[in-house]
């Protein structure tokens, strides 16, 4: 038996697997994505410790690799994602995992959810392949139908496809395709709705911190506050010198933002969150009103580059003209200050960084500030 089959069979008869083995259906199906995993990391690591480890790989297997390609119906991904998940357990019980690293692991599986399920219930994100198999189950399993069973079966289809077509329930409120989905509970509820571009009423001061370096790793900016949270987050890829490759999230004060939010999707929402809102769609005057307020934004969900974005200020055109002699409706977005070198994107565990270059950022800056 070859070393790399071994891990994963060993796993299926192992107590860590008991709680799954009176299904045999759930076991067929759960196999195929950990064969993946163990394959992908022998293929990568000769040392199988680091290779488990690596939340880079990793990532990509959760949130790339497995949506795409593994030809399970969305219900079913709840079961692989527990079952990769119980799998870490078992690495940790063979000492493949520290302590460390296994907690580690577990709050990376955690932070890194949200987007596995988004993609693995989004067809769009699918390929040719994956959506024909799934599409070719559901025929094979009509077909073993008896007559009357497929009656039923067309009955129920049409019943789900006019509750499809009913109008918009009054929690949901559509804007240009996305929904915002409208809980009790948030002060803020009544500003996500979209709006022309109007003329900034004050000018907001951030720090952004680079997450998990010391010394730390900051920029100071200075941005109008009737800027979207998606140019925000085209500024923070100014300021850290990202390049834009890859998903993107805003999480705070009850909001998840993001580009393109799944329609319906309850599973990729974390606990704490209210409503999931367009990053297009609402401005940061919506979101911040007092020096303090705070949100975390994350990008690339395979590195999970994590920042912490506080609100340091709300200035005027005269304050930053006393302040920083800057004019605030020809210079802005325009970054400050900031400390030490930034990672390299798709760079993480690597070790390597673009050098700060204030004036690099800030050429950059004043691009967006022209269009």
């Amino acid at each position: 038996m070859t070393k790399k089959k071994q891990l994963v069979e060993d796993f299926f008869n192992s107590p860590y697997f008991n709680h799954y083995s009176d299904d045999p259906d759930i076991v067929t199906y759960m196999s195929p994505p950990l064969q993946i995993l163990e394959e992908l990391i022998t293929q990568q690591f000769t040392d199988l410790k680091k290779g488990f480890s690596d939340q880079s790989l990793v990532g990509i297997y959760l949130t790339e690799m497995l949506p795409k390609e593994l030809p399970v119906y969305p219900e079913e991904s709840v079961y692989v994602y527990e079952a990769v998940v119980d799998f870490y357990c078992y690495l940790h019980a063979l000492n493949y995992l520290s302590v460390k690293e296994y907690k580690e692991m577990l709050l990376f599986f955690q932070q890194t959810k949200p987007v596995y399920f988004a993609r693995m219930f989004d067809e769009n994100y699918w390929s040719k392949s994956k959506t024909e198999m799934i599409d070719s189950y559901g025929e094979d399993l009509y077909g073993d139908l008896s007559p009357q069973e497929q009656e039923i079966f067309d009955k129920l289809d049409e019943l789900f496809s006019t509750l499809d077509s009913r109008p918009t329930s009054t929690k949901m409120v559509k804007n240009n395709g996305n929904n915002v989905i409208q809980f009790p509970g948030s002060s803020k509820q009544k500003k996500t709705s979209k709006r022309k571009k109007e003329a900034p009423s004050n000018y907001l001061r951030f720090r952004i911190d680079l997450v998990g370096y010391k010394p730390p790793i900051w920029r100071r900016v200075l941005i109008p506050d009737n800027y979207t949270f998606e140019e925000f987050h085209q500024v923070i890829q100014a300021l850290f010198e990202w390049e834009d490759y890859h998903l993107y999230q805003f999480e705070g004060d009850g909001f998840l933002i993001e580009r393109e939010p799944e329609e319906d999707d309850l599973f990729g929402i974390p606990f704490g969150v209210d409503q999931v809102v367009a990053s297009k769609d609402i401005l940061l005057k919506d979101y911040f009103e007092e020096v303090g307020e705070k949100i975390e934004y994350v990008y690339d969900f395979g590195d999970w580059w994590e920042h912490k974005i506080v609100l340091e200020s709300i200035e005027t055109v005269t304050s930053i003209q006393d302040s920083y002699q800057l004019d605030a409706k020809k210079q802005l977005p325009y970054c400050l200050k900031g400390k030490k070198d930034a990672p390299e994107e798709d760079s993480h565990f690597e070790e390597t960084f673009v050098s700060f270059d204030l004036d690099k950022i800030n050429k950059r800056l004043e691009k967006m500030h022209e269009k």
